[in-house]
Formats: C-alpha cells, structure tokens, sequence
C-alpha cells in the first residue's frame, strides 16, 4: 500500500474536495512530490483566507483575490474589523502562492464550465 502523499495532510484541504482531485492530478501527471506540496500549501492559504473574509473560494471575485494578494504582499488581513498581521512573504513565495491558485482556477474554471463572474 502506498503511503499518502504529505499534502493530504494540510487541514483546510479537507474543505474543499476539487482541490484535492486537482492536487491528486498534479501528483498523478508526475509533477515532483515537492511542487505539488508547494501547491497544497498555497491553495491552503488561499482557502483559509477566504473562510476568515467570508469569502467563496471557488468564486472570490476581483475584489477577493485583490484582497488575497494585498495579504501576500503586506501581511495585512481584515477580520470582522480587526487587523491581524504576519510577516511579508518574499517575491519568489508570492509569485509560488499565485501561480498555483491561477493553475488551479484555470482547471476548475474548464472542468466545471464557468465562464467568470
């Protein structure tokens, strides 16, 4: 039997069952173990973020990703009010975060048919 892969690990991914079967393809395609984590971890950000602004993932809009990446750059978040801050990720990790929430939404976007909004 063989053992899970260490992404199935991360918590907010349970949230979501097509961002599993999307990192599932990705492992499945042969991308390295370590992309593919990478690619966990940024997705589970992204989901996590968007259950803290009350925000649907699979539709988080201009104004959700917006947000999403102003949280990336500067470390600030609104919360119901209140500012929580973490340190600012680098240029390279920002650009890795953004890259798999674009890849993913592009698949999902074709897989199920949207055409925006």
């Amino acid at each position: 039997m063989q053992a899970s892969p260490k992404w199935m690990s991360l918590v907010a991914l349970d949230d979501l069952q097509s961002v599993r079967e999307w990192l599932t393809v990705q492992s499945n395609l042969g991308l390295a173990e370590n992309t593919v984590l990478a690619y966990a971890r940024a997705l589970s950000d992204f989901l996590q973020f968007c259950r803290r602004q009350t925000k649907d993932p699979l539709r988080p809009g201009l104004e959700g990703i917006s947000l999403y990446v102003r949280y990336l750059r500067e470390g600030l978040e609104t919360t119901t009010g209140d500012v929580e801050s973490r340190p600012s990720l680098s240029n390279s990790t920002i650009q890795q975060r953004l890259t798999a929430l674009r890849l993913f939404c592009e698949r999902y976007v074709e897989h199920r048919g949207y055409s925006g909004g």
